[in-house]
This record gives structure tokens, C-alpha cells and sequence, in this order.
């Protein structure tokens, strides 16, 4: 290929990671906020029980995220984005569909797991391998998709559940995120591999960390323990506006019934 082809291409992997974040990550994390008041809702289960199933969910993830470099081996790249937009669809549709309060605990296995696939570390993975040389640059903005869809997808999951129904939504913007990444995953091709394993630019040799030392590192700790007050203030905030904007969703969905 030629410089300027090489150069579309990792540009175009960057615009795939953005999406990527935008329809399955940002998905994972503040779905909760819609499912918890439609489950409340329409079947008067308890809010401590759902908001433990949402707990559950989160878990999940966060032991699948602990495998994730195993699991981009596996399948690759590009089928681990894949995979996390499927699970973490299907997995919100089962909640909507629930019968049963119990079953919320199974479907936060697959929820969760496409949480773990559509999230950080395969993002993160989908820039480099195109590896930029201003590779800081191309990950803020791909990173910044999630945060674009948590504002994007909340008042499309409010407004669509008063108008089709919650499982219908997520049924289409599934539909619609499985497609569009599908397509957007073909740049992958041109980097010289389908199962997204690209080789990136050469770079200096990194010293090869295991997870026992990153544990043990204070620096990683406290990396891990700002991001996770981050992401507990940021789903609480949008678990409020949600909930601020179901009164307003009622309303546009009642001359429809």
C-alpha cells in the first residue's frame, strides 16, 4: 500500500474504535440506567434486586476484562469487537424480556461479557494496530465515543421504549451496531490481517509486565482507582438523567397508544 493508503487506513481504525465505543461500550455501561426503571416498572420488582443483577453485570465484566489479551488471541481483534456487540445486545434485550427476577443474573453473564469485548482494552487494541504516531491523539479520540453514546443512547433507549418498547430498541440499534462494525472492520484487512492481528509500526521493546506486578504496582492502583470513581460518578449521573427524562418519554409515547 501506499503511504497515504497506510495512513487512511490506521485513520479509519481509530474512526472503527470510536464506534466501537459508541454502540457496544458505552451500551454496557449505561444500558443499566434505562433497564433498571422499565423492569421496576412493568414488573414491580424490587430496585435493590435489579440494581444487585446491575452489580452482577458489572462483575462479570470485569473478570472477562482480566482475560481479554487471551481472548484477542483467540479470535482476534476484530472478532472480540464483534462478539461484544452481539453479547451485549442480545444480553439487554434479555433483560427487557425477563420473566423471572433470577434469570437477570444469567443474563448479566452475557451482558457483561459484552461489556468486557466492546470495552477498554479492545478499543484500545483496534488503535494499535495501526500504532500512529501520535497514537495519544488517536486514542482520545476513540476513547471519547463512549462518552458521545452515553449521551446519545440513554435518551434513544427513553424515547424508543415509550414508542416501540424497550426490547424492540435495543432489537434495532443491535442490529444497526452489528452491521455498521462489521462493515467499518474490513480496514483491519488492510493492515495484512482478517483476525486483527496486524503487525504495528516497529517501536522500541517494552518491558513485559505480568498482572502480579501491575497489582503490585502503586502507580497502576491508583490508575485503577481513579477510573473506577470515574465510571461510578459518571453512571450515577446517568442513571439521574434517565430517570429525568422517562416523564418526557411517557408523554411523546401516549397519543401512539
Amino acid at each position: 500500500m501506499t503511504d497515504a493508503a497506510i495512513s487512511y487506513s490506521r485513520w479509519a481504525l481509530v474512526a472503527f474504535g470510536f464506534c466501537v465505543g459508541l454502540t457496544v461500550w458505552s451500551l454496557g455501561l449505561f444500558a443499566p440506567a434505562a433497564v433498571l426503571p422499565y423492569l421496576h416498572d412493568r414488573n414491580g420488582w424490587s430496585i435493590s434486586l435489579i440494581s444487585a443483577a446491575v452489580s452482577a453485570h458489572f462483575f462479570v465484566s470485569a473478570l472477562f476484562v482480566a482475560g481479554m489479551p487471551e481472548i484477542h488471541r483467540v479470535i482476534g481483534v476484530r472478532g472480540t469487537a464483534i462478539a461484544g456487540a452481539v453479547s451485549v445486545y442480545l444480553g439487554f434485550i434479555a433483560w427487557a424480556a425477563s420473566p423471572l427476577p433470577g434469570l437477570l443474573f444469567l443474563t448479566a453473564i452475557v451482558s457483561g461479557f459484552g461489556l468486557a469485548c466492546g470495552g477498554l482494552a479492545t478499543v484500545t487494541a483496534v488503535v494499535s494496530l495501526g500504532c500512529t504516531a501520535d497514537r495519544a491523539k488517536a486514542l482520545g479520540i476513540a476513547l471519547n465515543g463512549t462518552a458521545v453514546g452515553g449521551v446519545m443512547l440513554l435518551p434513544l433507549l427513553s424515547l424508543g421504549a415509550g414508542h416501540f418498547g424497550l426490547r424492540w430498541t435495543l432489537a434495532m440499534l443491535g442490529l444497526l451496531a452489528f452491521v455498521l462494525l462489521l462493515g467499518m472492520s474490513k480496514v483491519i484487512d488492510r493492515l495484512g490481517s482478517g483476525r486483527g492481528e496486524a503487525q504495528p509500526e516497529k517501536s522500541p521493546p517494552a518491558t513485559k509486565l505480568t498482572r502480579r506486578d501491575l497489582l503490585g504496582t502503586a502507580r497502576f492502583r491508583s490508575l485503577a482507582l481513579s477510573f473506577s470513581v470515574a465510571i461510578f460518578i459518571q453512571v450515577g449521573i446517568y442513571s439521574q438523567l434517565i430517570n429525568r427524562l422517562r416523564p418526557f418519554s411517557v408523554s411523546m409515547a401516549q397519543p401512539l397508544r
